[in-house]
């Protein structure tokens, strides 16, 4: 427990930049030949069935905190003229930067929550409430993703479901709210996590915690070993200290799971007896 409460503690306020290593990557990709797609750019190559045709390395970024330490990975993008997927949380919204991303050819979209914040505002302790609220719950998703557009003018046809603790508490993935009816009614072209968005990828790595930094491998051994399309997740806290922020954060996840284990000791009925209000979702 400790030992694990000092890595953290390292890599929130102490660990220097590893960006000269994202740098370093992009370098490796385009010295062995990728084409560097985001992932509206690769769902277009599945459709145009162009899987083995030159070798691909795709990009993704989800911004759940550190918005300041992505803007240095979209200059370093921008410095070796690829593009690459940002999706970005209620908390983590910068339009200007959004527009940024996409006026250099990147994409935006939506990292959403719904159902982990839902469920953490409503103290749920089983997967089985998060059921019997979905179709609330997709109507706050509707609700968040259209004041998305309305606020950036940005189509964000491609969504990504973010991982909380709720979530792994409750054992029920955010993109699980999704049915058909809801993607045609929201335009909605894939969710990150589809399937079909897995089709000819021959090596899947993320980003990780320190000291680990990488999950399963350095994607510089595949790039370098010619592996036909290499995905890559990263997340902009892993690769800076941004103390402040760090600092911030933690405490909010205090003051989160104090509010959670509070609102679960009230009586189940409480929110059907008039006490729910629709503001539980704006940020």
């Amino acid at each position: 427990m400790f030992r694990n409460l000092g890595k953290r503690l390292y890599e929130d306020f102490f660990m220097p930049s590893r960006l000269s290593e994202y740098a370093e990557m992009l370098r490796v990709a385009l010295h062995n030949g990728y084409s560097v797609l985001s992932i509206e750019h690769y769902l277009k190559i599945i459709r145009a069935d162009r899987i083995g045709s030159e070798r691909f390395l795709v990009l993704r970024h989800d911004v759940d905190s550190d918005v300041e330490t992505a803007k240095i990975m979209l200059d370093i993008e921008c410095s070796f003229g690829v593009p690459a997927s940002y999706y970005f949380r209620l908390c983590t919204i910068d339009t200007d930067f959004m527009h940024r991303i996409a006026r250099s050819g990147g994409e935006v979209g939506y990292h959403y929550e719904e159902i982990a914040t839902f469920s953490k505002k409503r103290g749920f302790k089983t997967r089985a409430e998060v059921e019997k609220c979905l179709p609330e719950i997709r109507d706050a998703f509707r609700r968040n993703l259209l004041s998305l557009r309305s606020r950036t003018g940005l189509p964000m046809k491609i969504v990504a479901s973010h991982g909380d603790w709720m979530n792994r508490r409750l054992r029920i993935f955010n993109h699980e709210l999704f049915n058909d009816e809801l993607r045609r009614e929201m335009s909605i072209e894939a969710e990150a996590y589809d399937p079909y968005l897995s089709y000819g990828i021959t090596s899947r790595i993320s980003d990780n915690n320190y000291p680990t930094f990488w999950n399963p491998v350095d994607p510089r051994v595949p790039l370098s070993e010619g592996s036909p399309v290499v995905y890559v997740l990263t997340h902009p806290r892993h690769w800076a200290s941004n103390v402040t922020e760090n600092f911030q954060l933690e405490l909010s996840r205090i003051s989160e799971a104090v509010k959670y284990h509070l609102v679960s000791l009230l009586p189940k009925n409480f929110f059907s007896n008039g006490n729910s209000h629709s503001s539980y979702l704006s940020s």
